[in-house]
This record gives structure tokens, C-alpha cells and sequence, in this order.
């Protein structure tokens, strides 16, 4: 994904795969389009889909009404989103992914014989091109597209028209180029027939029963996934609005092709407090083993309200220290140290915002004195011992070069400090510090009280 925000805070820039121009940023309205260039006049075309709600399977009334599709009950779909116009061509296809669907003819012929896997890619592929989410829509959002308020076994009515759908009846047992019949209320072309189009969803049989009112995620884990929308093949019964079969997700299938979903968000915003202070904290006080350091990304936010989770990295190592909003990390004296917060929104990773902060040391003098007490307490543990041994280091090594600047009647109260470290470190030698460490430090504590004339 591409992303580089201005604020100070944050860097992040990941890698795109296809330049693609997103037209028509913003919330705007339901029914507003959006394109989405993929590059050599290749375009893909989406139509905003208001929320809303419906009921969702087929009544018992009706002309057939296969278990899997029972009982019929109310969804809410609770965010606007886009989708596809038409299904992905082959010819996007081809453009995205460098080869042509199994059985696709082509151009603006839709891609057919993809697998769910295939679908899948391809839609990352967009959405790490765009920095938007790209996805397959989930059975709840295809059903409630594909209605588009009605409440017939189609789209258009009770009974078959030629003039919205490719099936057995007119289709000469072959796919045609995609938005060759009527379009339905919200604007899209080809729900019904022409080609199955894969969803989100692991299939269940029985998940009508116990699915939730509000955006229905599907199950959990299945083996098989669900298609939607019926196909040129199928008769007239196979192109109802509530019709659902399942396939493997690895197979590739003729007559099965799919649509993309793009979810209009903004993403989150990451904030990242250390002791209460953003982007920067001083550490005045030292404890054994580190200083204590207080980070709180309760202050993140997201502007569609999505739930949002928090990665801390403590040292910016690309290692993920701890999950909640409000962590608290440990950090040796000798910084600077760089925090990463990454904030993710319940879209996934293309919705996320990092944010860094600098921990570093307090003054030289304060540092000193720090350290002092630190090598005088001692530290058991070995790996602490040499993130002390280093942290001195580095402290002794600044503190030469400020004192070496000091004016020559101040240069005895300047080097105090270091004589007062250097008695620490002779006192803990082959102690707490070995022989060789307390040499080195020696030999940089005694170079700086020598930079100073005394």
C-alpha cells in the first residue's frame, strides 16, 4: 500500500503494485460512482450502495425453497460501500493479475474459472495498489445489493425477463460481455446471470438460523465458500435473488467469476502519548533495570467510528510488543529510543496509521548522576549488565564532547560528574562491571577530563 501522511508523527510508506488513481475521494451520496483506473485504459467502476436493511433468504411461499435458504430473516447492513458495476472482466483481470481467467473469452467478457483463492488476490492486489479496501462482498452485502429493495424472487419481479439476465434460455450456452442487460434500482448490472460470482463467506446450511441482524460476517471456518447470482447456464429458478450454493475455494469452475466490493473508509488516526507528552519524552529518572515509560493510544480514533486495535512497538524493531490501547515499556538510559504505535481499524491493515515517538535522555549532568546510582545499585541480570555497560558508554562518550566546549574556569566543577562516575565504575569493577568494560569507560572518562584542562 501507499500511504505517506503529513503529519510530523508519521512515516509510512509501503510499496504499491500497480499505479492506480482513485477518482472521487469522500463520503458523498448513495448512488455516487467512483472509477478506479488500473492503467492502459482499463477502468473499474463502482456505484456507492446506501445502507439499509431487508430480508434476507426465500420465503416458504415461495416457488422453491431449498432449507439452505430458510429461514428468511431481517439483516441491517450498516455502512454504505461500493461495488462493482459490472463483474471483473477478463480483461481487468488479465491487467491485474498478468494472465487471463481459465475460461474467460476475453475483453470485457467476464472472468470465469477463477477460484475463490484467485478472487481473493486480486482484490488484495487492488487494495495494496490503492490504499482502500478492496474485497469480495460479504453473502449478506451481495443479497442485499442484489434486491436492491425488492422483495420479488428477482430483482425486476416474480417471473423471468430476458431483459435482465444471461441464463439457459437465451444465453447460447456461452458468458456475454458484461452490462449487455438492464441494470437493477441500485445500478448494477448482471446479478443475476451471466456468471456465479464468489462471496466472502465460508458456507453453512443452517447459518440463516443463528446469523445476527447487523452485517452478518458468515461463519467462522468452513470448507466451501459461498456463490451467489446463478450463472449462463442455469434456468430460470437458478437466477432468484435468494439463490446460494457453495463451491471449494480452491476450484475453478466454469460459469463462476466474481465482482469486487470497495468499502468507503477513512482510516484511523494513531496518537501516541509517553508520560502524557506526544511525539517526544525527555527521561529524567532512572530506576534498576530501566526507566518505566507510561504509552497511552487511547487518544486514537477512527472517523467511521470502526473498531480499532493497537500494535506497540517499543523499539521500532518490527516487533510487536504489546496489544492493548495503554502499555508500559522499559528503556535504559542510553536512547534515544523510537516507539512505533500502529493503529488498525476493523477493515484490516489497509486502514492503518502509524504513528512514532522519540524517548531520550535527560541533560548530561542528570545522566551522570543517573548512571552513577545505577552502577552503584548493581544489576544481577546479564543482559541488563550490558545494556548498562553500553548505556555508560554512550553517556560517557556525550559527555566528553560537552565538556570538552566548557570554558577552562568552570572546567573543575564540569568534570565532577565524571569523577564521581569514575569512582562508581572503579568501585564495581569485576563487580557488576568487568575489568575490560571499566577500562574502556576509564579511558573515556579520564579523555574527557583531559579535553578540559584539568
Amino acid at each position: 500500500m501507499v500511504r505517506k501522511r503529513t503529519r510530523q508523527t508519521v512515516i509510512w510508506v509501503g510499496c504499491a503494485c500497480l499505479a492506480i488513481a482513485l477518482a472521487g475521494e469522500g463520503r458523498g451520496v448513495a448512488g455516487e460512482s467512483l472509477d478506479l483506473d488500473l492503467g492502459g485504459g482499463v477502468t473499474m467502476h463502482f456505484v456507492r450502495v446506501p445502507a439499509g436493511q431487508f430480508l434476507m433468504g426465500s420465503p416458504e411461499s415461495g416457488p422453491w425453497h431449498p432449507p439452505w435458504e430458510s429461514p428468511q430473516h431481517p439483516v441491517r447492513i450498516t455502512r454504505d460501500f461500493y461495488l462493482g458495476v459490472y463483474e471483473v472482466t477478463d480483461a481487468q483481470y488479465e491487467h491485474v493479475m498478468g494472465t487471463g481467467s481459465p475460461y474467460g473469452r476475453g475483453g470485457d467478457h467476464p472472468a470465469e474459472g477463477v477460484s475463490w483463492n484467485d478472487a481473493a488476490e486480486f482484490c488484495e492486489r487492488i487494495s495494496l495498489a490503492t490504499g482502500h479496501v478492496c474485497r469480495l462482498p460479504t453473502e449478506a452485502e451481495w443479497e442485499y445489493a442484489c434486491r436492491a429493495g425488492s422483495t420479488t424472487a428477482y430483482y425486476w419481479g416474480d417471473q423471468i425477463d430476458d431483459e435482465y439476465a444471461w441464463y439457459t434460455g437465451n444465453s447460447g450456452a456461452m458468458a456475454h460481455p458484461v452490462g449487455g442487460k438492464r441494470r437493477n434500482q441500485f445500478g448494477l448490472h448482471d446479478m443475476s446471470g451471466n456468471v456465479w460470482e464468489w462471496c466472502q463467506d465460508w458456507f453453512a446450511p443452517d447459518y440463516y438460523a443463528d446469523s445476527p441482524l447487523d452485517d452478518p460476517p458468515g461463519p467462522a471456518t468452513g470448507n466451501t465458500r459461498v456463490i451467489r447470482g446463478g450463472f449462463w447456464g442455469n434456468p430460470q429458478m437458478g437466477l432468484r435473488s435468494a439463490m446460494r450454493l457453495q463451491r471449494l475455494p480452491s476450484g475453478r469452475y466454469t460459469g463462476v467469476g466474481f465482482r469486487v466490493l470497495r468499502v468507503d473508509t477513512e482510516p484511523p488516526v494513531a496518537v501516541a502519548l509517553a508520560n502524557g507528552q506526544q511525539t517526544h519524552l525527555t527521561i529524567e529518572e532512572a530506576s534498576p533495570g530501566g526507566t518505566p515509560v507510561w504509552l497511552d493510544g487511547s487518544l486514537s480514533s477512527d472517523p467511521d467510528g470502526d473498531s480499532t486495535s493497537y500494535e506497540w512497538d517499543f523499539n521500532n524493531d518490527g516487533v510487536v510488543d504489546a496489544t492493548d490501547s495503554v502499555a508500559t515499556a522499559t528503556y535504559a538510559l542510553g536512547g534515544p529510543h523510537t516507539v512505533a504505535l500502529k493503529v488498525t481499524d476493523s477493515y484490516g491493515a489497509f486502514g492503518t496509521d502509524i504513528v512514532t515517538i522519540t524517548v531520550v535522555p535527560g541533560s548530561v549532568e542528570n545522566q551522570l548522576d543517573n548512571l552513577a546510582r545505577l552502577v552503584e545499585m548493581g544489576i544481577e541480570d546479564g543482559q541488563i549488565a550490558k545494556q548498562l555497560h553500553q548505556a555508560l558508554l554512550a553517556k560517557v562518550h556525550a559527555a566528553m564532547n560537552s565538556l570538552a566546549r566548557g570554558r577552562p574556569n568552570s572546567a573543575k566543577t564540569a568534570t565532577n560528574p565524571l569523577n564521581a562516575l569514575a569512582n562508581q565504575v572503579n568501585a564495581q569493577r569485576n563487580k557488576k562491571i568487568s575489568s575490560a568494560m571499566a577500562e574502556q569507560i576509564m579511558t573515556r572518562i579520564n579523555r574527557a577530563i583531559s579535553n578540559v584542562g584539568t
